[in-house]
């Protein structure tokens, strides 16, 4: 009856507030709709890229895994006589009765020595190159 009422007075149809309103509250939804669609778009790419960094870190555990395995193997083999007798031989700190160590040196070679000759000559340049380049 009311609708009626408004019709018959305006001869037009719906007034122009009820169309306004309806275009407001669509906009509205709209609004929300769409604030809800982009927060679930970086909610996806959030959750993918923590998936990434989950794999990531399931790999470095494991290869941290295998790493411990290793270590603890080489404890144990630390801990045998053997081992320990090989490490003081190449170190040349353990001698079976009737062995002799031999220890070899490296000799230096000529362009070492040429360059620590210079060096002594330019130590004193250098040593003005350093006080200066402060100032």
């Amino acid at each position: 009856m009311v609708a009626k009422r408004e019709q018959a007075s305006n001869g037009r149809g719906p007034s122009f507030s009820r169309i306004a309103m309806s275009i407001l509250f669509l906009l509205m939804v709209g609004g929300i709709m769409t604030v809800l669609v982009v927060r679930n778009v970086r909610m996806a790419q959030k959750r993918a890229e923590l998936g990434e960094t989950i794999a990531a870190l399931q790999e470095q555990a494991t290869g941290l895994e295998e790493r411990k395995g290793e270590l603890e193997q080489g404890l144990v083999a630390q801990g045998t006589e053997e081992y320990q007798e090989r490490v003081l031989r190449e170190r040349g700190l353990y001698q079976k009765p009737g062995e002799t160590a031999v220890t070899v040196v490296r000799a230096q070679e000529e362009g070492e020595s040429e360059e620590k000759q210079e060096r002594v000559w330019l130590a004193p340049l250098e040593i003005l190159k350093r006080i200066f380049s402060r100032e």
